[in-house]
């Protein structure tokens, strides 16, 4: 029995594949995880509107406008998003916000609802967002002043 060899189940070839192999799985994990992570904490385009609008219902106007786009800042001064909201006093005025649909594609969606103002009065929107650095921005404000409802 002196001369039996211990048999190997592995060639050192076969050794460095499954090494490679594991390494190889275990970051796909990591990274698979890290994705998910990420999608699950990033706020999803209704959050952003329903922060907006709490922000201009608070009297917060500047909260307001630091969740909107790069694009929309370009094109609006703070200056003017003041005189908007003042302009729309529904905006300050809002008892309930309800969504009605959230269109999310890649880098930009659109969120609609109603906002219900003091007076029970729903007053229809439009949000568009666009996706900036990862996260979602206020691109568009539509309100529908001339056909609210009871």
């Amino acid at each position: 029995m002196e001369g039996k060899k211990k048999k190997h189940c592995c060639t050192p070839c076969q050794k460095i594949f499954i090494g490679f192999g594991a390494f190889l799985g275990i970051c796909i994990l990591i990274m698979g995880g890290m994705t998910l992570y990420s999608y699950a904490v990033q706020p999803k385009p209704n959050d952003v509107v329903l922060e907006h609008l709490h922000s201009l219902q608070a009297k917060d106007i500047q909260g307001a406008y630091d969740l909107t786009a790069a694009a929309f800042k370009r094109n609006t001064r703070f200056k003017g998003f003041q005189k908007f909201v003042q302009k729309n006093a529904v905006l300050q005025e809002m008892k309930t916000v309800e969504i009605l649909t959230i269109n999310e594609g890649k880098t930009t969606a659109e969120v609609t609802g109603y906002i219900t103002c003091r007076h029970d009065h729903q007053i229809p929107f439009t949000i568009t967002l666009t996706s900036e650095l990862d996260e979602w921005r206020i691109l568009n404000i539509e309100l529908d002043t001339t056909g609210h409802t009871s």
